[in-house]
């Protein structure tokens, strides 16, 4: 009997203090708050991004990749532009395996 009054029967055959047996499937889906939070917090960030990255469609004189890349070089200098280069390409490569995950199928990819 429980400290409210009311009577309830286990529901498995265990020994008092013994914790319960948890099947692999449901441990899976456990996580802690902070995992859950930073889970929300990088599918939110992804969310952005995707926006961000649609934009790109907006800009006229952005028909290639070249185009982009003389815009970067042009606004940035060739430096800092190959320094964007070198961050830009991990960050896509994350996000492709990332698109991919979720079931982006280019066949180019």
């Amino acid at each position: 009997m429980s400290r409210s009054g009311v009577a309830y029967t286990p529901s498995s055959p265990r020994q008092r203090g013994e914790l319960p047996e948890v099947q692999e499937t449901l441990s899976e889906r456990l996580f802690s708050a902070k995992d859950r939070r930073e889970q929300r917090r990088l599918a939110r960030y992804l969310e952005r991004l995707a926006v961000a990255l649609d934009d790109q469609y907006g800009f006229e004189a952005w028909q290639t990749a070249t185009d982009a890349a003389d815009a970067c070089r042009a606004v940035l200098g060739d430096e800092d532009a190959a320094e964007l280069g070198g961050r830009l390409g991990p960050a896509a490569r994350n996000v492709l395996d990332v698109a991919l995950g979720l079931g982006y199928g280019d066949s180019a990819a």
